[in-house]
């Protein structure tokens, strides 16, 4: 039988009772997210589908990772998030943790917008850069 940890370091224990990382705990709270306790980590669902999680790394900043579905871009506030398998991947710190409470209404209701309709990739105007903007109603998922 596989045996299951859930459970967190003191270090990463800390870091939800105080700092950037308690910032983003919080706001799950007014949007209606669930929380599940992995190994050294913290999976934020809504509507039962993971949205992000939270990973206590040793020796390296906390990392926030947010699946692509939920993120019109490839940012949060003026960070750029590093690919990680259907995630983006920040590092948390004061600024991220608040661009992300700021955004996190903007993600929630992205979430129920279809799949065709809700990413359409364009050339950006600066440096050609390739963004994803929202578009209309639906359910990532489809």
């Amino acid at each position: 039988m596989t045996m299951f940890n859930r459970g967190l370091s003191e270090g990463l224990l800390e870091e939800f009772e105080d700092g950037p990382c308690a910032v983003i705990l919080r706001a799950r709270v007014g949007a209606g997210l669930d929380v599940r306790l992995r190994n050294e980590a913290v999976n934020l669902y809504f509507r039962g589908r993971s949205m992000a999680r939270i990973l206590g790394r040793r020796r390296r900043p906390t990392k926030l990772e947010i699946h692509r579905k939920y993120l019109a871009t490839d940012r949060i506030g003026k960070v750029a998030g590093r690919p990680s398998g259907g995630y983006l991947a920040f590092d948390v710190n004061p600024a991220l943790a608040e661009d992300y409470v700021a955004d996190l209404d903007d993600m929630i209701r992205g979430s129920d917008r279809p799949a065709a309709d809700r990413k359409e990739t364009r050339r950006g105007a600066s440096k050609g850069v390739e963004t994803a903007t929202w578009l209309d109603a639906g359910t990532p998922f489809d």
